[in-house]
């Protein structure tokens, strides 16, 4: 009996020893997963119901092509609820790379990395809500994305619009946030562009998804004017374009979409014949000696107007001459009947008011006859149709609710 005793205490330890070592490796498991989460809070809006389940579409930006990315609210990217928190969280343990032999590697997010994600929920009604795609990388493990309330253009179909999302965390909201992008009628939207990627090849992603897409939309005045908003040079952007699609362009036939170095060359203002030095370096050497800089030292400008005949002119008299010949008022004259026309400007009084929406509906329910003019004036988010969508933009143009307004207010070429 005491043996016996003895022999069952022993195997009670042993029981005991090993639930705690697994309880041990239960808890350190638990918490290592923890530190590679990121959370979503699902907001109180009517407009986004209660959530049924919720998902996490996480994918590569930049710097991370390995990644698999999964199907739309399938299983790995189901989120879990976490009661205490009351926030819906994604495991980043869960995404995965296949190596040589096609197996799955699960290593999460990389270092050095561009991501975006967006949250969506499918609701009590059977409806799949969603937000916009927000950018992040391995800084943003742990931390909490919120809706905001507000809407923004989606930036790949400029007719959608999308729930604002953002980090709740300041010094993430200060890094990462709403995607920026440059949108299918060339607009810059969104507020934080990926903290990896050169703005070079933004600017070259975005010529080879629209530049053939919508060439009707994508003029040169456009996409220069994006260069220059991302601080980016065209003969940049260029070669950035050549080298990302080399593929495509060799095989036009097959990649009938991808858009001819004839026709980037022509959208960036620039001579592709002039393009090959910086391919030699030579380019960033010359703007450390060129004589741009030089000249405005000591340029002759400077000295004209110290002894120039300017000044000399309106003691003769000859300044005030001129306006008695009356030739300033001609040259305006002549120049004023060129027409102005702005996108949302239906009735064309060069000014966009409530009557333009007013217009702009009748037209899209067929109450109210347009010319070309009017048509093209009235489709401001350049869908090549007029519907409820151009009106909603017009409305949120006039009330000023920020920049997810499509082409209303620019100037249009017709």
């Amino acid at each position: 009996m005491k043996k016996s005793s003895k022999l069952i205490s022993l195997l009670l330890a042993l029981v005991l020893a090993v639930s705690c070592f697994a309880g041990v490796s239960a808890v350190t498991a638990s918490a290592a997963d923890e530190e590679n989460r990121i959370y979503f809070e699902v907001p109180t809006l009517e407009s986004w119901g209660t959530a049924k389940s919720c998902f996490a579409h996480i994918y590569n930006v930049y710097g991370d092509g390995d990644l698999v990315s999964f199907a739309w609210n399938t299983k790995p990217q189901r989120c879990t609820y976490d009661e205490e928190k009351g926030l819906y969280y994604y495991d980043l343990n869960k995404l995965y790379e296949l190596d040589e032999n096609g197996e799955k590697v699960y290593r999460g997010l990389l270092d050095g990395c561009d991501y975006a994600v967006i949250f969506a929920i499918n609701n009590t009604a059977k409806a799949v809500v969603q937000t916009c795609n927000v950018t992040l990388s391995t800084e943003c493990i742990g931390g909490t994305i919120s809706v905001t309330g507000n809407m923004i253009e989606n930036t790949e179909d400029s007719s959608k619009l999308d729930y604002e999302a953002v980090w709740t965390d300041s010094e993430l909201a200060a890094k990462y946030g709403p995607k920026a992008a440059i949108t299918s009628t060339g607009r810059i939207v969104g507020q934080y562009f990926p903290m990896y990627q050169a703005k070079e090849q933004i600017v070259s992603q975005f010529l080879k998804s629209w530049a053939v897409v919508n060439a009707t939309l994508i003029t040169p005045e456009i996409v220069q004017a994006d260069c220059e908003a991302l601080g980016v040079e065209p003969e940049a952007v260029y070669l950035q374009y050549a080298n990302d699609y080399a593929t495509e362009l060799a095989d036009p036939a097959t990649y009938t979409d991808t858009a001819s170095l004839e026709t980037v060359a022509y959208l960036l203002g620039v001579n592709p014949d002039d393009i090959t030095e910086p391919t030699t370096t030579e380019a960033p050497t010359e703007p450390t000696t060129t004589e741009a800089p030089t000249e405005p030292t000591t340029t002759e400008a400077p000295t004209e107007p110290t002894t120039t005949e300017a000044p000399t002119e309106p003691t003769t008299t000859e300044a005030p001459t001129e306006p008695t010949t009356t030739e300033a008022p001609t040259e305006v004259t002549t120049t004023e009947p060129a027409p102005v026309y702005l996108y949302g400007d239906a009735n064309m009084d060069c000014v966009i008011t409530v009557a333009d929406a007013t217009l702009i509906q009748k037209i899209g329910i067929n109450m109210a006859e347009a010319d070309a003019t009017t048509l093209i004036l009235s489709d401001v988010n350049g869908d090549g149709r007029v519907s409820i969508m151009d009106v909603t933009l017009v409305q949120k143009y006039l009330a000023d609710l920020g920049y997810n307004t499509a082409l209303v207010g620019q100037p249009a070429t017709v």
